[in-house]
């Protein structure tokens, strides 16, 4: 503990602060919900919290009793939003020092956890991401009872028997499943069918409950009881460490689990040595407030300055709400986008805060904030100096066998959906870039994983690059995208772009354009995909898409095996990125597609006038899919298909 204090009156806030807050600027109509008093006020997102923390206040606790109170009372009625396996920060504001001072409770990795535990140890690779987040590896060292602890005793009024008092009585007895509660049970059900504990807990007989059930957690009201009565020990040093480290080092699965579950390596001293740390907050301003937030390793008060510092170069007050709501958005895309590039934990990595929350760093960042949504998702910035990302690209997959394709070639790297997000993997190996795509679920439409390049917006563009695949007879797809903007939610397809498809079960390449979502296809032809590597080389300039493929030891032919010209409601409008994806329609096999010496480059004139000459494309007509052909060309990741393949 970096230091001790007197019991004080203060001001808490649990959590992170909300875009919410910025509506005095925005010129927005007061909410008829608006409600005023003195005294203090209670926010939660369920009714149960936010009356234990109202009945906190009203026998005479502070906001730090009221704080616990709520976020133990969540840990039964909203266990998806946090609980006592996990941990979090805490700003608090000591009145009579004028001190503001963080809590940081974030969970800390094992001593044991190191920068291969990830990686399979006989093949080298990465293991998916759903092994990697439902296994006993991925555990940390919850800090939250020991937070409660502390801040009880130094800040609070009540002990804490009685800050935990409402939350185990309604564990015990019961509380009604809102919507929200099955929706989120439904999202997570198939993980919590892995383990024999979690599926008891959260589901009924393996079905999730019904909005109106009664919801039970007696299993947490004695844990809650126990540390009552014995205090953060019983939870770091007692007969519930015992139990976590038992439960992490000997998953208790299920017979025939449907992932790899990896077992942890937890020791008694990682949860004894376990310590939270007061520490001095992220100081930013806005306009004529203080804004005080959590410093890494949370991401939260970097990120709010960020937003903040280029809010700062607008007039918004003088903004129609709709461009308000334009650059708040915009700003926080950018900030974000630096969020998931820089910021961790400060032991492990070198975070550059200050760059980050520099002046000139935020008038560049600002300069980007356009009249229009930037296209796609914004890459990061380089707040220590460098270029921004080129509209060229180059790559050839040198990083280490086992590592990740590099983030600085493609900053965005998707392994499937928030259901089922172990279908794909993107790993190098031997100087390759492979995109492993797992088996069709029975519950899927198909197996994806998506990539989006590091490379400015560009209107027109070329990509070559080369593949080969392990095996050809399955419906199993490459696709590679141009003027790509955002992905289709659950889909491996942009809004909109131009697409080459290499379909392996048909010896079949495709092109065709996607706009608002909808597909045309433009051209087909035959071409197999042998176990052999081919090139690829993929344009679009002048309104016109080209494409050819060749097998890698024969010389490039001149012609383009396709082209096409494009009209009408086949043309984009606007810049966008080289993206690509992969798709695997098969339940019985699984596919790995191997990529080398990718190149993206954005062309000129000399360049598209080059090309347009080469073969002067006729315009295409759109084609008409056969009706034995549409499961094929569905819109087939999460849903039955809703628009149309033309």
């Amino acid at each position: 503990m970096k230091r001790r204090h007197q019991k004080w009156g203060s001001l808490v806030l649990l959590g992170g602060v909300m875009g919410a807050t910025l509506g005095v600027d925005y010129g927005l109509a007061n909410s008829p919900h608006e409600m005023s008093g003195f005294g203090g006020a209670v926010s939660s997102e369920d009714e149960h919290a936010s009356q234990a923390g109202m009945d906190m206040l009203n026998n005479g606790g502070n906001a730090v009793d009221a704080a616990i109170a709520v976020a133990a009372m969540q840990g039964v009625t909203r266990p998806y939003s946090g609980g006592i396996g996990g941990g979090g920060v805490m700003n608090l504001y000591l009145k009579e020092t004028d001190e503001h001072i963080m809590i940081n409770s974030l969970p800390v990795t094992p001593a044991s956890f190191h920068d291969r535990t990830y990686f399979n140890e006989q093949t080298g690779s990465l293991y998916n991401q759903a092994t990697r987040t439902s296994s006993g590896a991925a555990f940390s060292i919850p800090g939250t009872v020991k937070h409660w602890e502390h801040v009880i005793e130094e800040y609070g009024s009540f002990p804490m028997e009685d800050v935990l008092s409402p939350a185990i009585e309604v564990a015990r007895s019961g509380f009604i499943a809102d919507a929200n509660y099955v929706s989120e049970t439904n999202r997570h059900a198939d993980r919590f069918q892995l383990f024999t504990s979690s599926r008891d807990l959260f589901l009924d007989n393996g079905s999730v409950p019904a909005a109106g059930d009664t919801i039970t957690n007696r299993d947490l009201a004695r844990t809650y009881e126990l540390i009552a009565e014995h205090g953060a020990n019983v939870f770091y040093d007692g007969e519930i460490a015992d139990a976590m480290r038992h439960t992490i080092n000997e998953p208790p699965t299920v017979s025939n689990p449907s992932l790899n579950v990896l077992a942890g390596d937890v020791t008694s001293a990682d949860f004894s040595n376990y310590e939270i740390i007061e520490e001095e907050p992220i100081h930013s301003t806005y306009r004529e407030y203080d804004v005080y937030g959590a410093p890494p390793a949370s991401s939260g008060g970097v990120t709010i300055a960020s937003m903040l510092n280029m809010l700062e170069n607008e007039n918004l007050s003088n903004m129609s709400k709709e461009d308000a709501y334009h650059y708040y958005l915009e700003s926080s895309r950018y900030a974000f986008a630096d969020r998931r590039a820089y910021l961790g934990d400060p032991e492990l990595s070198d975070v550059p805060v200050n760059e980050l929350l520099s002046d000139w760093y935020t008038q560049f960042r600002h300069s980007q904030l356009g009249e229009r949504a930037a296209i796609g998702q914004v890459p990061p910035g380089n707040p220590r100096g460098a270029l921004e990302s080129s509209p060229n690209l180059a790559y050839d997959f040198d990083e280490e066998n086992g590592q990740e394709w590099s983030k600085e070639a493609f900053y965005r790297l998707d392994y499937g959906p928030a259901n089922s997000p172990f279908d794909a993997a993107f790993n190098v190996r031997n100087g390759k870039g492979e995109i492993s795509l797992s088996e069709r679920l029975p519950t899927r439409g198909s197996a994806y994983g998506r990539a989006a390049a590091n490379v400015e917006p560009s209107y027109e563009q070329e990509v070559r690059l080369t593949v080969n695949a392990d095996h050809t007879d399955s419906d199993q797809r490459l696709r590679l995208f141009l003027a790509g903007d955002v992905w289709q939610s659950g889909g491996s397809q942009p809004e909109n772009g131009y697409g080459l498809e290499l379909r392996l079960d048909r010896d079949e390449i495709r092109l065709f354009s996607i706009v608002d979502g909808t597909s045309h296809t433009l051209q087909t032809t035959s071409y197999a995909l042998e176990d052999r590597e081919h090139e690829l080389a993929f344009v679009h300039t002048n309104n016109h898409l080209y494409a050819k493929a060749w097998a890698s030891e024969e010389e490039e032919p001149r012609d383009w095996t396709l082209s096409s010209m494009l009209s009408g409601p086949m043309t984009i409008n606007q810049p966008g990125r080289f993206m690509l994806s992969a798709i695997n329609f098969s339940y019985d096999n699984t596919q790995q597609f191997s990529l080398d010496r990718v190149n993206v480059r954005s062309l000129n004139n000399d360049r598209a006038h080059t090309l347009r000459s080469e073969e002067e494309a006729e315009p295409a007509e759109r084609q008409e899919l056969p009706d034995e052909d549409a499961d094929g060309f569905e819109i087939e990741e999460e849903r039955s298909m809703n628009r149309p393949f033309i």
